[in-house]
């Protein structure tokens, strides 16, 4: 159903508008899922003979039960990829700019990390330092960091999904102040969405590879790597198999020369 969905336009449209308002999947297999959940409550009162840790209470989890662990193959290789990358420059500090949490915690397990939000973690951690600010403007001065990340973000900035600012140039402000922010010799980590270009208001942008290059003419690419439309990590891969993609997953790193 779900890809006859994506083939009409106007469907998409809708199911996208309710599922902000519901989780649509979750709706249409909330029914059959309620019925496994009964067999089993009624399978366990009679194994369990009224023996249980304490109080019985009925705590309902319907949609859980699925054949693998789901997960994002972009928010997957992503963490992984840029991880490993830092993890082996083991830069003296590091910065990082809206990125996942997740990554950001098992960053900060390594190395002195800043995290830079306009909704900064609010749970403290050693050898993380979180602050409340845009990548539109900061305070640091020019060529203050040596390592910046910022993993499936530049594609927002500017549209107030998040509650940032309506800007048309957000991603080219954003990117020209990591550029400004990188020392000489330094690496800047970016993912966003590759593909057929376009604005998917007010989700996100995507741009072909080269686009993505563009942003950041003060810096020169040492790595593209992928994760395409089926979910496979391509590492080193070649920008032109994605010009065309619908929704692949790019991963630069650059450094900045002069």
């Amino acid at each position: 159903m779900q890809k006859y969905i994506k083939k009409n336009k106007t469907l998409l449209l809708i199911y996208r508008f309710m599922d902000e308002a519901i989780d649509v999947r979750r709706l249409i297999y909330f029914l059959p899922n309620l019925v496994r959940y009964v067999r089993s409550l009624l399978a366990y009162r009679r194994v369990s003979a009224g023996r249980h840790c304490g109080e019985f209470v009925l705590f309902p989890k319907l949609h859980d039960r699925t054949i693998t662990t789901k997960v994002d193959p972009h928010y997957f290789y992503q963490g992984y990829w840029a991880f490993s990358r830092i993890y082996a420059i083991k830069p003296r500090e590091h910065c990082d700019i809206g990125s996942q949490i997740d990554f950001i915690r098992y960053l900060a397990a390594t190395i002195k990390t800043t995290f830079v939000d306009i909704r900064p973690i609010e749970l403290p951690l050693e050898n993380l330092v979180c602050v409340n600010g845009s990548i539109l403007r900061t305070d640091y001065p020019d060529c203050s960091w040596p390592s910046i990340s910022s993993l499936h973000v530049i594609e927002h900035i500017g549209l107030g999904r998040y509650g940032d600012p309506i800007d048309a140039q957000g991603s080219e402000k954003a990117a020209a102040e990591m550029s400004r922010m990188l020392e000489l010799g330094g690496r800047l980590y970016i993912s966003t969405p590759v593909g057929r270009p376009r604005t998917c208001y007010n989700a996100h942008l995507i741009r072909t590879p080269r686009q993505v290059i563009e942003l950041y003419p003060a810096l020169e690419l040492i790595e593209f790597s992928a994760v395409d439309d089926s979910g496979k990590f391509c590492e080193n891969a070649d920008m032109a198999t994605f010009t065309d993609s619908d929704y692949a997953c790019g991963l630069f790193v650059f450094t900045k020369k002069r």
